[in-house]
């Protein structure tokens, strides 16, 4: 019988769980389990079987780093605490896979000697008998395909006990390493004559990061971290060489495979463009870059008739990057990143599929809001029926996460909004806010908490309706509630910004007194400074102030000091 905790996977799914979840429910004692899984099927896994299996003691034990001997840390899990069923995730994290990649792609037959074993699998190997008599609960290993294939050819005595290997479905089930090989011959003889000037490493270092990316996201699916660490070791390297490189190998190696193969190398490709998106710690012009040419290279490679889901998908995807791309007129990307959007809908139909319908009314409408051409008006109101339009779908019950964005979203739209009364689009932008902090919450969501939090205390300090010294302390509450989070140390960009929305709201202060009031707005955008430059600075002012800040540069800051001081009467001491 299908559970309710079955139901949460998808239908392919649901065959693998309850195989998982009958196995573990009658086992006694020991056992060893291998499931193959992707990190977020793992946590789904994991969630459920605690739910459906409540009458044994499950446990966790996460490796996140390279250990020396696993069966001490299983006893130390087990000594003061019986436990029935343990997962054991992050195996991978403890091999010596970059050896294994190294010798597997210079000669295959390699991978299956036991020369520079990981010290790992030889304690696996040679202590199997003690896991066996010391431990009475099942082991359940989740592995990645890789990892698994791993297990098989280096751990094998080990890998022999076990009960069952159950493999969830994974979209993108294929072997990445037999696509490097043939290409990297190309690679060699082609030395990147064709790339751009921007070469300032060898081919092969080139290269050799793009077989780590693409492994890392095969194997590690979900896990952005993982991605953003090798990013960071190979900041330098992220340019449009890389890119290139990316195009290169992606059409050579789709050039012959079938449909299926073609179609989960694309998948991967685009997951990994999407992380490197999300970086920003390099050159975040560069990243961008690097993704819009993986994913149009990417869209190439499937079509309406035949992968319309998928087309539609990629469509959104690059239509976002194009919203926040650096390179070019940012008004020309913007009017590019729309008809991306208009373009996926003609597939993510409401009747069809309603939740990408959803997903891409509310990306077409933040593009909107940000227009630069055509009536602004026109834009802003496109916007907000964009926005209205996705809660056909997402509903608080339904989709509490995306309802609440989209609250914040058509918040913002609604406190630039043109047309209108403007004290009741202030007031309806305050509505979305607070909604939005409903499941926005400092405890659950701390970085969406802040943001809003933000956005709330502008819509306070532009308030019409009501006290205005009151709606001046609910901004400055707002404000200081965001800076809890927006912190110097991590988030520095944001941290500023709201400095400088603090200040300018200190100044306009009518509780308190004026001289201190005054004392605090020049704390605030000095601290500022310490992180803006004055292009950032002028960037984010409220327009309606700047003629009070654009007098503030690095070189008069303390002018303006002098000045501010005059305006109260003071008389300059010293």
């Amino acid at each position: 019988m299908v559970t309710s905790n079955s139901t949460k996977f998808k239908s392919d799914e649901q065959e693998s769980y309850l195989r998982l979840k009958r196995d573990l429910s009658w086992r006694e004692g020991f056992g060893i389990l291998f499931v193959r899984c992707t990190p977020v099927q793992e946590k789904c896994i994991i969630e459920a079987i605690k739910q459906d299996i409540n009458d044994k003691t499950i446990d966790i034990l996460k490796l996140d780093h390279s250990i020396y001997n696993l069966y001490d840390l299983i006893e130390e899990k087990v000594n003061d605490n019986p436990i029935d069923i343990l997962f054991i995730s992050g195996l991978e994290k403890s091999l010596a896979l970059d050896d294994y990649i190294k010798r597997t792609l210079e000669n295959p037959r390699k991978s299956y000697q036991r020369e520079a074993l990981a010290s790992l699998l030889g304690h696996l190997n040679w202590q199997r008998e003690r896991f066996r008599d010391d431990f009475n609960c099942c082991l359940v290993f989740t592995v990645r395909k890789y990892t698994l294939r791993y297990l098989v050819r280096r751990a094998p005595d080990f890998f022999d006990w076990r009960s069952g290997v159950i493999e969830f479905p994974v979209d993108r089930d294929i072997d990445l390493l037999d696509y490097y090989t043939p290409f990297q011959a190309d690679i060699e003889q082609e030395k990147l004559q064709d790339v751009s000037q921007d070469i300032v490493h060898s081919s092969d270092e080139y290269y050799d990061l793009l077989k780590k990316l693409l492994l890392l996201e095969y194997e590690n699916d979900g896990d952005l971290q993982a991605i953003h660490d090798v990013l960071e070791s190979n900041a330098d390297k992220l340019n449009s060489s890389f890119a290139k490189i990316l195009e290169q190998w992606l059409l050579k190696t789709c050039a012959e495979l079938n449909p299926e193969e073609k179609e989960a190398i694309a998948g991967i490709v685009e997951s990994l463009c999407l992380d490197i998106s999300q970086y920003n710690l390099g050159k975040s012009a560069n990243n961008l870059e690097i993704a819009i040419t993986g994913l149009e290279t990417v869209l190439k490679l499937r079509n309406r008739e035949n992968r319309s889901q998928e087309w539609a998908k990629t469509l959104n995807y690059i239509g976002a990057v194009y919203s926040y791309r650096i390179v070019g007129d940012k008004a020309d990307n913007l009017e590019k990143a729309i008809a991306f959007y208009q373009q996926a809908l003609r597939v993510r139909t409401f009747e069809a599929f309603p939740e990408d319908w959803s997903m891409t009314q509310n990306h077409l409408g933040i593009a909107y809001y940000l227009r630069i051409k055509g009536e602004k008006a026109q834009n802003i109101e496109k916007a907000i029926a964009c926005f209205q339009q996705a809660f056909t779908v997402y509903t608080l019950e339904a989709f509490p996460e995306d309802w609440a964005m989209t609250q914040n979203h058509l918040g913002i739209a609604y406190y630039y909004r043109i047309k209108g009364q403007k004290a009741q689009n202030i007031e309806q932008a305050i509505t979305c806010y607070q909604q939005a902090l409903r499941v926005r919450t400092f405890e659950a969501f701390p970085k969406d908490w802040a943001r809003t939090q933000y956005n709330l205390g502008n819509a306070y300090r532009k308030r019409i309706k009501g006290e205005k010294a009151q709606n001046i302390e609910d901004a400055i509450a707002c404000y200081e509630q965001a800076l809890t989070v927006r912190t110097f140390e991590a988030f520095p960009q944001d941290w500023a910004r709201t400095q400088i929305h603090l200040g300018n709201t200190y100044r306009k202060r009518i509780k308190g007194q004026k001289a201190q009031n005054i004392e605090d707005a020049i704390a605030c955008i000095k601290e500022a400074f310490t992180v803006l430059t004055f292009e950032d600075f002028i960037e984010i002012l409220p327009r309606g102030n700047r003629k009070f800040i654009l007098k503030l540069t690095y070189n008069i800051i303390s002018t303006i000091v002098s000045k501010l001081r005059k305006l109260l009467g003071w008389a300059k001491t010293g």
